[in-house]
């Protein structure tokens, strides 16, 4: 039995040795990438995607790589993931703003009230697990604010309300944004067109009326699905049905 062991030791430990740690691969791929080396670059940052570590930081380098290789599906696609991570990072929102420029598809957003505007910015600096966080300190510390008012209180002591109230507002506005995030990110998908142009047809077959074209690097909302097929939503309000072999969900 313990040669057994021994053997089977001996046959696992050059496959550890050898096994490259995703710090060691991100370096490569760096290293690759600034040498302009971009295939190499995103292999490598492929091998670490495959092993189930992502993050910002990695996808954002992917939609860089991508981006060099004008594949402006793939670029947009993991800028998009990248935004879903840290959604505040200006590097990336630049980078975006330089992809969309060079897509095909200018799909503009219908006009909007101030404030939803101002509310859909305001949400839009920190990711869901950020705010939720946010939202814990804040009540934590409203938590305590009450403890110390009611303590002043009880020994007849003057304590401001206004800083409580405030805070208390506050605490509100961010949960109401972590609700609000977390809702939309269990119920709302999207995707990217990947092929150069694909038809969006008005139902779920190829011999039905052709609506409109889009473009490689397209973002879409995802609806209902049938079969093969899937409807889509465009931010301007358009809709369709299209292969899902065509899409790749963010």
């Amino acid at each position: 039995m313990r040669k057994a062991y021994f053997w089977i030791l001996l046959c696992v430990l050059p496959l550890t040795l050898g096994a490259q740690t995703p710090e060691s691969l991100f370096e490569q791929a760096n290293r690759a990438y600034s040498d302009g080396n971009y295939e190499q670059a995103l292999a490598l940052y492929r091998q670490i995607e495959n092993q189930g570590m992502v993050s910002g930081e990695l996808y954002y380098n992917m939609g860089n790589t991508c981006y060099r290789l004008n594949q402006l599906g793939p670029a947009r696609l993991y800028y998009e993931r990248a935004l879903r991570l840290m959604p505040g990072d200006e590097a990336l929102l630049y980078n975006m703003e330089l992809l969309k420029m060079r897509l095909t598809d200018r799909i503009k957003t219908p006009p909007q009230l101030f404030l939803i505007r101002w509310w859909r910015l305001l949400s839009e600096l920190l990711s869901v697990h950020v705010w939720g966080m946010v939202s814990i300190v804040l009540f934590a510390m409203l938590l305590l604010a009450l403890a110390f008012y009611f303590y002043k209180k009880n020994r007849s002591e003057s304590f401001p309300a206004a800083p409580l109230r405030f805070l208390a507002l506050l605490w509100l506005v961010t949960l109401i944004i972590w609700l609000e995030k977390t809702y939309l990110d269990e119920t709302t998908r999207f995707a990217v067109i990947m092929r150069s142009s694909v038809t969006v047809y008005a139902e779920p077959a190829d011999d039905s009326t052709e609506l409109f074209l889009l473009h490689e690097g397209a973002k879409v909302e995802l609806e209902q699905q049938m079969d093969d097929w899937r409807r889509i939503r465009l931010k301007d309000g358009k809709t369709g049905w299209l292969p899902v072999e065509f899409i790749e969900e963010i």
